[in-house]
């Protein structure tokens, strides 16, 4: 019966071993499914912003813009304004993903090294200075470390 019982207990172990190695597995699976979906998403949400590009009359302010902010009339402070805004929600979107693990460090830089150069245009800099209350203060410190 003492044989029996250390044969039983040497399964159960080896059961409760596999066990968490296929957990382990699924886990790390789960993890690169994440982080594709998450990248996807934020791609797609990137090519919808960019989108305004393809209206010519659009495309003219962000031209226009790259003379500087005041240059532009209301209407096109405004939309440029919401460009810009959309454009650094979804790089705090892309550096929450990172921070939490949704994001590999690669994609991360390349997301980032894509949007920070824009902070050298004065009227990304005007809309940076009155939007910026609306980001976390991890964001926020990202962003002045390039200003």
């Amino acid at each position: 019966m003492d044989d029996l019982n250390q044969w039983l207990t040497l399964i159960a172990n080896v059961a409760v071993v596999g066990g968490l190695v296929f957990l382990a597995l699924e886990v790390r699976h789960n993890t690169k499914v994440s982080q594709i979906q998450t990248h996807t998403e934020l791609m797609n949400t990137g090519h919808e912003i960019h989108n305004w590009k393809r209206d010519p009359k659009f495309a003219e302010v962000v031209v226009k813009a790259r003379g500087g902010f005041e240059s532009l009339s209301a209407s096109e402070q405004e939309q440029f304004s919401t460009f810009v805004f959309e454009l650094l929600n979804l790089w705090e979107h892309v550096m929450s993903a990172y921070r939490k693990g949704l994001m590999t460090e690669s994609y991360w830089v390349a997301w980032n090294d894509t949007f920070h150069p824009s902070l050298k245009d004065p009227s990304w800099l005007a809309v940076w200075g009155s939007a910026k209350s609306h980001f976390s203060a991890e964001f926020q410190a990202h962003v002045d470390s390039y200003v």
